[in-house]
């Protein structure tokens, strides 16, 4: 998992893999993961009925998160306590 490990030097050319498991590699491997998790609060906001644009970056995934999410699970747990 490019996340975990890195390599330096030019033994990461040597490998016989097609991930890139040098600085650069594992820089590219988190901004895709970064998209991909961006990618996925879009999808939960817009199941939730919110079109902003809420994938637009990480600071609007943390307020779409705060201002949202957080708002409708203490919601719940209100209701549930009156219960």
């Amino acid at each position: 998992d490019e996340r975990h490990l890195l390599r330096l030097g030019h033994e990461a050319e040597t490998l016989e893999t097609d991930e890139d498991f040098s600085k650069w590699g594992r820089v590219q491997y988190m901004l895709g993961k970064r998209l991909e998790l961006l990618e996925e609060v879009g999808r939960l906001a817009r199941s939730i009925g919110i079109t902003a644009d809420v994938e637009y970056s990480c600071e609007t995934a943390q307020h779409f998160f705060l201002f949202n999410i957080v708002a409708r699970w203490e919601e719940f747990e209100d209701r549930v306590k009156d219960c």
